[in-house]
This record gives structure tokens, sequence and C-alpha cells, in this order.
């Protein structure tokens, strides 16, 4: 905002300035006797831009990188690279005089950031071509790409297992809005059963599977044995996205599993052993069966008894280890008349049951 009667008498004058001393409101003038007096002026100026509202895996589109004021900026500069700060080298820079204002290009470029943070950038400007044509180039740095997170989202699968079984399923789809994500980005990838107290629990690493023309999209695959029914939910945890600027994304799924009882094989005893005397108590193995699950217990198990005379009992038999992998069934009765008679044993489990017919002799 100097006067230019106060720079008479200069050899030359140099002008020089950065964005907001040509557009922000209230920005500073410039006297336009200055272009006239009896001296050389020099006007030079070159920015680089912060560049904002990016996100990982997603086109950048056509963004301003850099300002180049000169007075013969539209065609000093024949040609232009970006360097854009994440290794992947350099690209074609488009040079745009603005309008009638030779003295001002702008210099442009389009870049797809393969991960979050903030990367610098610098641009290389040519002058082979140019109408100075003095085989110089100049680089210019100073700016930086703010480059956010791709956003999460998921679906999730509500799969079925048995218990003390293998389980191994899909839990759900990932879906990461970065189209380049690879699994080793996630800093967190956990999966937890919860079939232990306090969840989350009986943990481990989350299995994770790119799904066929979907980039970005993984399987959640799960496995596991679940020692008992129930329905769990089973979570999965992602952390993405430690890279400045953001904070850390994280993502749960919450797959719900459906687990069912074993389930149990029985049949009766052989007849041979089933001969009861009348009016005498006796004691007898009614029943075997045996257990799809490998962890079931005695206490899992309780056993009504019809004694096909009439007579019932509810939790009556008594469940003993036979030391073949199964349990038998024994209980105690008093017929009071000879014949034939058909003893039904219903053995129970928490979800499930299996009947076994006996065929008792009264003699």
């Amino acid at each position: 905002e100097t006067p230019a009667v106060d720079l008479a008498g200069r050899k030359g004058l140099i002008i020089s300035g950065g964005p907001s001393s040509v557009y922000d409101a209230g920005s500073p003038t410039v006297d336009p006797a200055i272009f006239t007096g009896d001296h050389a002026v020099l006007g030079n100026t070159r920015n680089v831009y912060d560049v904002t509202g990016l996100t990982e895996g997603t086109s950048s589109g056509n963004q301003t990188v850099a300002d180049v004021f000169s007075f013969d900026g539209a065609c000093e500069y024949g040609s232009g690279t970006i360097d854009w700060g994440d290794s992947s080298g350099t690209s074609a820079a488009t040079l745009t005089p603005d309008g009638g204002d030779l003295s001002h290009v702008t210099v442009s470029g389009s870049h797809t950031y393969a991960d979050e943070g903030t990367y610098p950038i610098s641009v290389t400007l040519d002058e082979t071509g140019g109408c100075s044509d003095d085989f110089s180039s100049v680089a210019i740095s100073g700016g930086n790409a703010i480059v956010g997170d791709g956003a999460l989202s998921s679906s999730a699968t509500t799969p079925s297992a048995t218990e003390g079984q293998y389980f191994a399923a899909s839990l759900g789809t990932l879906k990461d809005a970065n189209t380049a994500a690879d699994p080793s980005d996630y800093s967190v990838a956990e999966t937890c059963y919860n079939d232990l107290p306090n969840p989350p629990s009986d943990c481990t690493d989350a299995s994770l599977t790119p799904v066929v023309n979907h980039p970005g999209w993984f399987t959640v695959g799960g496995s596991h044995t679940f020692s008992e029914e129930g329905v769990y939910d089973v979570q999965t945890f992602i952390t993405d996205g430690e890279n400045l600027p953001g904070p850390a994304q994280e993502w749960s799924i919450d797959s719900y599993v459906t687990v069912s009882d074993a389930a149990l094989t029985a049949h009766a005893s052989n007849p041979k052993s089933l001969n009861f005397k009348v009016n005498k108590t006796m004691t007898k193995t009614l029943a075997v069966f045996t257990d799809a699950d490998p962890n079931g217990t005695t206490s899992d198990f309780t056993a009504d008894i019809n004694w096909g005379d009439g007579n019932s009992c509810i939790s009556c038999g008594v469940i003993v280890p036979n030391g073949l992998g199964g349990w038998n069934v024994n209980a105690s009765h008093r017929y009071t008349s000879t014949g034939g008679k058909t003893i039904t044993v219903v053995i129970h489990d928490a979800g499930t049951q299996s009947n076994a017919v006996a065929a008792a002799k009264v003699s």
C-alpha cells in the first residue's frame, strides 16, 4: 500500500506475496502508478496450497494445488508435475491461465491416496516450451494433502452351530469405502465368541478374506467350538485409521450364533437282562445312550421312566457312566402283576431328548 511517490528514485521494485495478499478481504492494494514509473518492476509469487476433504481410496478429482503469479506467467512455463507426497511418483500437472489475467496461472491435477494421512505436496514447473524457453525448472512446496479415512460399514449373518462340534461359517461382511483397503490396514481385527464369563471373552484374530469383484469388502470368517448350547453375540472388532489427521475409526460387527444341543442317541437294554420277579423290587439297567457333545457330563442329563404298568416317574432314572463313552440309565421298580411290560425311557439334555423303549418280562 506504499504510494508510488514514496518509491521514486528506485532502480527497480520486486513485488511478492502469498495468497492472503491477493484474495482475502482487506488485503493490501498496490498503487497503479508503481507500474508506470521510470524503474523496473518484477512480480513473481508461487504458492502451494493445502488440499482438504480427500478420502483414502477415492479420487481427489481435479484439485488446484498451486498458483503462480508472474508478469509473463501465462506462457513462462511449458509443463509441470505434481509430487503428491505418498511415494507413488509424480503426475502431470495442468497449467491454466486465469482468464485475461496473464500474470496468474493455476496448477491442478488429480490423485487417489491409498491410505489416510497428511502428505506434503510439491510442484515442479518446467520453462522448456514456454515463451521464455530458457530450459530451467523451478520447484515449489509448502502445501499438504489432508486425507481422511474411508468410512466402514458392515452386514452380519445369523449362523447356527452345535455344542461341542467345530463351527466354521461367515459372520458377516466388512465394507471399507477405501477400495484399496487390505487386511493389514487394520491395527485391530479381533473376533470374540463370548461363550465364557465377562465378555468380551474367548477372542482370536479375525479372519478377513477379500470378496471377489467387491474391492474394499471382506468376508469375516468365524471358527470355534462352543461348549454349551445357547445364543451367543459373536463380536468382531475393527480399528482403522491411526494416521493423522483424524482419530482411529472403530467398528464392530455383532453376529448372533444359535448353538443347539448336541444329539443324544439311546437304545434299550437287551430284553434278556430285563426279567423282573413279581412283588420284588429289582434294579435294572433300562437303557444306554451317548451324547454327540464330547464335553457332555453326567450332570447334564435326566431320565423319565414309564414302567408300562400304570406307574411312571420324572427324573427318577439314575444316570451313570458306562466306561464305553456313554451312560447307563438304571432304576428300581416293583411289579405287582406278571406278564410282558413295555418300559419307555425318555432321556433329557438341556435342549434335546432321546427315547428308548425296552421290553420287560415279569414272572
